[in-house]
């Protein structure tokens, strides 16, 4: 370099040297991070020698001064792409976007612009003036295109919450949020900056309680793992109360109530929510007992999340025979339904109970004829001593009528037990409108002072309840220690599933198209599921694919299985009393014979028993003739 610039005027060299360094002060502003400050002054000198002659000369050159010119920038966050949370309809959410300033200088910004998914609305916004990250009192409202934030100093950043209401969006979609900010300077050497964030939310279904193990079904409430459990005056019973939150969010503020029945006694320190105890008092844990109300509360129960809440009860007071304690709980929640449990039925010992034989005793029966007769044709019945009856039959009535809880009993003296050596022999005599008349053998022995044992056999060769239940059985069943006849007997509906066929026209040719409606009816108290219909065409018969529909409270399609004239329709399950059709087309082939031709269908399903049924074929004719397709 020496030798170079000896060669060169001392005027030219402190150029040359001056130009590089300013090129290399240049190059670095150019390069750093954080940009210089607006209206800093930026000042350059270089100091340069070289030897001349064997002396050394040395010189700086002119001191240069420039200002920094002051240029907006900015950036908000975040940059979805993918939801980063889950919503639900009707939901009131808020998130949370952050301007920084990017400029360099101090800068407040605006929000020109905002974009939302509808039917969602932005409800409104709010500069986070206290950092919080949430919405609190202090925060500043935004009024879109003119609300400007506080001003940010280089490379400071506030927060933007924007309150979102979901309204009606549709479930397993997204909800799009876009943001857009504005610097405030105008008048910088690169114009106004402004940039974009967006935020993507999931929509699920709402907070919603459920069964645990089906979110079809109600909360379940249980007693002693059992919808219905046979209970005397003073026996302890663990009651629980299950369900889950089937929907996409979490319900807030949750509260489950169980306002007891007089006749159940709550028993001091035995809630429980899942393994842990909680105390009866209304303090810092979930769980307080008032008298006969029991409330258990939960700031929030999440999405798929199961509670489980126990206790202990025992009846009191003067239960009459047979009667039924019934007990459920209510759930609700800010943002769910209140929904109710199943119900769980402590029945006193004895009891009794006339139902739907299906339904497990859900299902009571009320206007059934009970008679206790002293011969299986009922031309007798035993005469009972008046008004010293159980309820609900306290007039001791016989007959009697059940009401619609299907309670029924009656009370007899000691001399009509019979003796050891001789037991008592009546006849049970059951009828009611759309079942099947029951004929039960009751034979009565005494056992100790004033109770007796019943024995039970079915003379019709349909089932009858096991003791002091409500499952089914084919056997004998034994009653012990008795102080009022009271027993469950199950009716069985005289017709289950039913089936009707109908064609569109009683004549065809060949060529033409004819419509045939299947109706399909469950004539129980308790859904059928697995039901089939199994379909048979007539020869040359050919069904036209795609028209089948299956129409209920709504339409929908199938399609059968099989081939030829063997069609097999898949409908899943039957509510109870529900009629269903299945509506379909088939062509008239031309090797169809002349004459009336006969379709026929029959349907079969599966009781929640397990119990097999089916129909008898439902048959419909229809009379074919070749037209103008015949030799004729």
């Amino acid at each position: 370099m020496s030798r170079l610039l000896s060669n060169k005027r001392p005027t030219t060299v402190f150029l040359l040297l001056a130009s590089v360094f300013l090129l290399a002060v240049a190059t670095l502003a150019q390069t750093s991070d954080t940009p210089s400050e607006a209206g800093v002054a930026v000042t350059n000198r270089a100091d340069g020698s070289y030897e001349s002659e064997g002396s050394k000369v040395s010189g700086t050159t002119v001191t240069t001064t420039a200002n920094v010119r002051s240029v907006s920038g900015v950036r908000v966050t975040p940059d979805e792409t993918s939801p980063s949370m889950n919503t639900a309809p009707n939901e009131r959410v808020t998130k949370l976007f952050r301007i920084c300033n990017a400029g360099n200088g101090p800068d407040s910004f605006t929000i020109p612009r905002t974009d939302i998914t509808a039917p969602a609305t932005l409800v409104s916004l709010y500069f986070d003036v206290d950092g919080s990250g949430t919405l609190t009192n202090g925060d500043a409202p935004i009024t879109i295109g003119s609300t400007a934030s506080p001003t940010l100093a280089i490379g400071a950043c506030v927060g933007v919450i924007a309150v979102v209401d979901t309204a009606n969006s549709t479930p397993e979609t997204n909800l799009t949020i876009r943001l857009t900010a504005r610097s405030q300077l105008d008048a910088s050497a690169s114009g106004a900056a402004q940039d974009e964030a967006t935020v993507i939310l999931a929509v699920g279904n709402q907070a919603r309680f459920s069964s645990p193990d089906n979110p079809a079904l109600q909360p379940r409430k249980l007693i002693d793992g059992r919808q219905s459990e046979v209970a005397g005056s003073g026996q302890s019973l663990s009651y629980t109360i299950e369900f889950r939150n089937s929907g996409a969010v979490p319900a807030r503020h949750v509260m489950v109530t169980d306002n007891l029945p007089a006749s159940l006694a709550y028993e001091p320190n035995s809630l429980h929510l899942g393994d842990r105890a909680v105390t009866d008092q209304s303090d810092a844990d979930p769980g307080e007992v008032n008298g006969q109300t029991i409330k258990v509360k939960f700031d929030e129960v999440g999405p798929n999340e199961l509670i489980q809440i126990s206790f202990r009860g025992h009846v009191v007071g003067g239960v009459p025979a047979g009667a039924g304690i019934v007990n459920t709980a209510s759930v609700t929640g800010d943002n769910a339904e209140t929904t109710s449990t199943s119900s769980a039925v402590a029945v006193v010992d004895p009891f009794g109970r006339v139902y739907a034989g299906r339904s497990g005793g859900t299902v009571l029966i009320g206007g059934a004829r009970v008679m206790l007769a002293m011969d299986q044709a009922g031309t007798n019945p035993l005469t009972l001593p008046a008004d010293l009856g159980y309820s609900p039959n306290t007039a001791n009535d016989d007959p009697y009528s059940t009401k619609a809880d299907g309670r029924f009993s009656f009370a007899l003296t000691p001399e009509q037990f019979g003796t050891s050596a001789s037991p008592a022999q009546y006849f049970l005599i059951v009828t009611a409108p759309g079942y099947r008349a029951r004929l039960i053998e009751v034979t009565l022995s005494p056992s100790t002072s004033g109770v007796y044992t019943a024995s039970v056999r079915a003379l019709d060769g349909q089932s009858i309840a096991r003791s002091n239940s409500f499952a089914l059985t084919n056997d004998s069943a034994s009653i012990d220690n008795i102080a009022a006849l009271a027993l469950n007997v199950p009716m069985f509906e005289s017709t289950t599933l039913e089936i009707q066929k109908s064609a569109d026209r009683r004549n065809a040719d060949v060529g033409d198209v004819v419509s045939y409606h299947v109706e399909v009816h469950n004539a129980t108290s308790e859904t059928i599921s697995n039901v089939i219909v199994r379909d048979h065409l007539p020869e040359s018969f050919r069904y036209a694919v795609g028209t089948a529909l299956i129409e209920s409270s709504s339409k929908r399609t199938v399609e059968p299985e099989g081939s030829g004239g063997d069609l097999v329709f898949r409908i899943g399950e039957v509510a109870p009393s529900e009629r269903l059709s299945i509506v379909y087309r088939v062509r008239v082939g031309a090797n169809a014979r002349d004459g009336e031709q006969i379709n026929s269908a029959i349907a079969d399903g599966t009781f929640p028993s397990g119990e097999h049924i089916a129909t008898a074929p439902a048959h419909v004719g229809v009379i074919v003739s070749h037209g103008v397709f015949s030799t004729r």
